[in-house]
């Protein structure tokens, strides 16, 4: 072996190099992967009003939520759509692999920091470059929150760390401004300073009593004031908690558990197996093992008010529960930095080389994922919706589609985008105006030109034939009830302002902020060929 490679700094970057390598190759496909999901309604409360806007006028937040205050993603998506100058996914890709990139190292930065030895910060890389879900979150720009927020929080815990070992003031501001951009892009991180008690430099002692007391009260600052910012833009629909009744929100989290459980273990399978070896091999297990139960259940306790993560943790729980597996990613480099076994040549060749094949098998699933989000109805739409010039003057809406309001987003910037069609007669009279139509053909799932007049209504029933109910509070509480009177079939609402279908005869519950004149429509399409619409009605509150 030549000189130059036996020195354990050349070692180091190799190694580095190798799995920025596989890291790079798993993120890839990501590139094909265009807006989904909330994506379209986020840009399009960002559009509507001016950054400041989100800290003073409540009804302007709560088109975003009402149930939670996080205008940090409003800024940042308004920071993409200012660069890009369009509804550009390209753009949004870069900033949140630039996101995700820079939680990456910071956290690897902080274990080093937190562990003084060098090592804790490579073992938290490794573990991060080859962990699965943050591939998912890399395609999900609506939770960059989150991961930003993560990067606040981490910075705020490196400027502690400084303030702790110099006393100088500009480090205990910056802890705390970093802290209160944190809080701002999501609540969880309100607890994390409860945490710094873990920390080794972080120590009670009498002499140091005051110093801690003086950071303890900025942080109760911090708190108290988004709090008081939180209650004023929720205040109006109960601060984001009225509603839930404790109960039925349990019997949902024991019926999720198992499968939430499934996930966290399938995902975290290396952070995991890096936890028990810190564990085994470290100092106190009794004790390690007490305070890691107690640590954990108080960061995913927050998550008990989270009910779509009990019913949908594939969906949900890779930005929900971010702050539980980076905290077991930094628990285990810590530890195992500091435990003897980390000296075994044996063991670190070993660990490498599964977390390898772990890094391998991973960026193997994430291009089958894009793979298969390459070919999915919403991929087939909204590339349509975004393509310049457009190819199709309309498109015939499928089921399922929530990505209506990006036609709005299009229009603001472009001046007109292609019309979503959700109503067969619609489609129709289209065709007959001599519109180029384009539809999903489920033979070769791909977009074609329709050419022949659909025939699915045969029977049109008078707007009187169906009687519907529908009410909305300024609170977010939305109801409506559709009496089919025997009848069989589809029946719904159509929001036009938001170009979405809700497919649901009756419906309660609370959701984000109507604007005031919003327009909607019933519908029914019957198994044996009736349609129903009623006619355009308005919210009013």
């Amino acid at each position: 072996m030549p000189a130059i490679l036996r020195s354990p700094l050349v070692q180091v970057c190799c190694l580095i190099t190798l799995f920025c390598v596989v890291w790079m190759s798993g993120w890839l496909p990501a590139v094909t992967l265009t807006f989904h999901d909330d994506d379209a309604h986020v840009m399009r409360v960002a559009l509507s009003y001016a950054w400041h806007t989100f800290l003073t006028n409540p009804a302007a937040y709560q088109e975003l939520s009402t149930a939670h205050y996080m205008p940090w993603v409003l800024w940042s998506y308004q920071i993409d759509l200012w660069l890009a100058g369009d509804a550009n996914p390209l753009v949004f890709l870069i900033h949140q692999a630039l996101s995700l990139s820079i939680l990456i190292s910071l956290i690897s930065v902080l274990a080093w920091r937190v562990a003084e030895r060098y090592s804790a910060g490579m073992i938290a890389l490794l573990l991060l470059l080859t962990h699965p879900t943050l591939f998912q979150l890399l395609t999900e720009n609506y939770t960059r929150h989150y991961v930003e927020g993560g990067i606040s929080i981490t910075l705020s815990t490196l400027g502690l760390l400084q303030w702790w070992q110099t006393a100088r003031a500009r480090w205990w501001w910056l802890c705390l401004g970093f802290y209160a951009l944190a809080v701002l892009a999501k609540e969880i991180y309100l607890i994390v300073p409860l945490l710094y008690f873990w920390l080794p430099q972080f120590s009670f002692s009498w002499t140091n009593i005051k110093r801690i007391s003086g950071l303890m009260f900025g942080y109760f600052c911090v708190a108290v004031a988004y709090l008081f910012l939180r209650q004023m833009m929720l205040s109006t629909v109960g601060g984001g908690m009225e509603g839930i009744a404790l109960l039925p929100l349990l019997v949902e989290v024991w019926q999720g558990l198992a499968q939430v459980t499934q996930w966290f273990v399938e995902q975290n399978v290396a952070v995991l197996v890096a936890v028990v070896c810190a564990v085994v091999f470290g100092k106190s297990r009794f004790a390690v093992v007490l305070w890691l139960i107690i640590t954990l259940i108080f960061l995913m306790f927050p998550a008990v008010f989270a009910p779509h993560l009990w019913r949908s943790p594939s969906e949900h729980a890779a930005r929900i529960l971010l702050l539980s597996y980076l905290f077991l990613t930094l628990f285990s480099a810590v530890q195992l930095a500091k435990s003897p076994i980390i000296h075994r040549v044996s063991f670190i060749y070993s660990g490498i080389i599964l977390l390898f094949l772990w890094g391998v098998f991973v960026a193997v699933q994430n291009h089958t994922y894009a793979q298969k989000a390459e070919n999915s109805t919403n991929q087939l739409i909204v590339n349509a919706l975004l393509a310049s010039p457009p190819v199709y003057d309309a498109l015939v809406a499928p089921k399922g589609f929530v990505m209506g309001e990006l036609h709005w987003t299009v229009r603001y910037f472009r001046g007109s985008s292609p019309e979503l069609l959700w109503l067969e007669q619609d489609t129709i009279q289209r065709l007959q105006t001599g519109k180029t139509v384009g539809y999903i053909d489920e033979g070769c799932h791909c977009l074609k030109r329709l050419e022949t007049t659909p025939q699915q209504c045969r029977v049109y029933l008078p707007s009187d034939a169906i009687q519907a109910i529908f009410r909305y509070e300024p609170s977010g509480q939305l109801m409506w009830d559709i009496q089919l009177n025997g009848r069989k079939g589809e029946a719904g609402v159509f929001f036009l302002d938001r170009q979405h279908v809700a497919p649901l005869r009756a419906f309660t519950a609370r959701v984000s902020r109507a604007r005031q004149g919003e327009e909607y429509r019933f519908y029914f399409t019957g198994d044996n060929g009736e349609c129903w619409v009623s006619p355009i009605q308005k919210i009013v509150f």
